[in-house]
């Protein structure tokens, strides 16, 4: 659902951030309620708007992901949704700030 809330409107549930972790929990929320999610009012709260596939794909940044979250991606059905360009297994890491420092 993409849409504005408007003054007033009761809000059952928000989550806050459209992050990996709020996507995900408002994933598992859904699937934990089962049908009674339909008697609920659910509002996933995201200040910016979705990144372009072009802004995705020029992206730098990663993510690491333990295996329990794997497990937890893998239940709500997302870790599959995945290509597998898009994740791979990782030996070490180098962090560094865009400006040098």
């Amino acid at each position: 659902m993409n849409r504005g809330g408007t003054a007033g409107e009761q809000i059952d549930i928000a989550v806050v951030g459209g992050g990996i972790v709020g996507l995900a929990f408002t994933q598992l929320l859904i699937k934990l309620l089962g049908a009674d999610v339909a008697k609920l009012n659910i509002a996933l709260i995201e200040s910016r708007p979705p990144l372009s596939d072009q802004v995705l794909a020029d992206e730098l940044r990663v993510s690491a992901v333990a295996p329990v979250a794997q497990a937890i991606l893998a239940s709500i059905g997302v870790w599959e949704q995945l290509q597998p360009a898009q994740h791979c297994r990782y030996t070490g890491m180098r962090v560094w700030q865009a400006e040098g420092s």
